[in-house]
């Protein structure tokens, strides 16, 4: 569950946009083609013999503003040789997540093809430097399961082989903590949430053995939001 906002764009024919929109209006978006990046990002790797990409710098400027409160660079890359490229503007700024009050976003996905198959993590970019101390940030975590704790604090899921916990991203300090952790081969998810808490399940991933499923026992952690508790018990159903 993505409790976060995505981008809202206008289709602009006739080339580039001069600005998208966030959702609130509380920002304006500018996509610059580069030829290339003036530094390579933290997870650049070599692309595959006949993939694509297209390099934009992202400026972030407050609504009719012409000095961005942020820039930074973002690659768009062909999944396929035969996939239509590049990338419609308005589709990529759909991918971008807004935190609850846009003090930072979340990049769309960088597919550097990693030799393992394990996927970069996103990048996260500080909108508002009267509440952060940071600029950009790797984003780890899942965003198919991110939940606003905080207007600056989310959870999620990250897998990383036989790892699986559920992390949190600190918007005011753009680090990422453990959140709730078990020894692999068991591992936590998030089960489900609402506005007054969130329930965490444990389960066995992939690299489990006979031996562990036997002796395997399923509980599930309720945290309050409210007062911050934490309880261990039964697994709703």
């Amino acid at each position: 569950m993505v409790v976060g906002l995505t981008a809202r764009a206008e289709d602009i024919p006739g080339g580039i946009p001069a600005r998208l929109h966030s959702p609130s209006g509380k920002y304006d978006i500018g996509f610059q083609p580069q030829a290339q990046r003036l530094y390579s990002g933290p997870h650049e790797k070599t692309l595959p013999s006949g993939i694509k990409c297209q390099v934009y710098s992202l400026s972030f400027y407050p609504a009719g503003k012409d000095t961005a409160n942020a820039v930074t660079y973002f690659t768009d890359i062909q999944e396929t040789p035969e996939s239509k490229f590049p990338t419609p503007l308005n589709a990529l700024a759909k991918k971008i997540i807004w935190s609850p009050a846009e003090d930072f976003v979340i990049l769309p996905q960088e597919d550097w093809h990693q030799p393992s198959g394990t996927a970069s993590p996103r990048q996260a970019v500080s909108l508002d430097s009267t509440k952060s101390v940071w600029q950009t940030a790797d984003f780890p975590l899942r965003t198919d399961s991110l939940i606003w704790v905080t207007p600056l604090q989310v959870i999620g899921n990250v897998v990383e082989g036989c790892r699986a916990e559920v992390q949190q991203f600190d918007g005011k300090s753009g680090r990422t903590s453990a959140f709730q952790t078990a020894d692999p081969p068991e591992g936590y998810e998030i089960l489900s949430a609402n506005s007054n808490q969130v329930v965490l399940k444990k389960f066995l991933t992939s690299c489990a053995t006979d031996a562990n499923r036997q002796t395997f026992h399923e509980d599930c952690v309720i945290m309050n939001l409210s007062f911050g508790r934490r309880e261990i018990g039964s697994c709703p159903h």
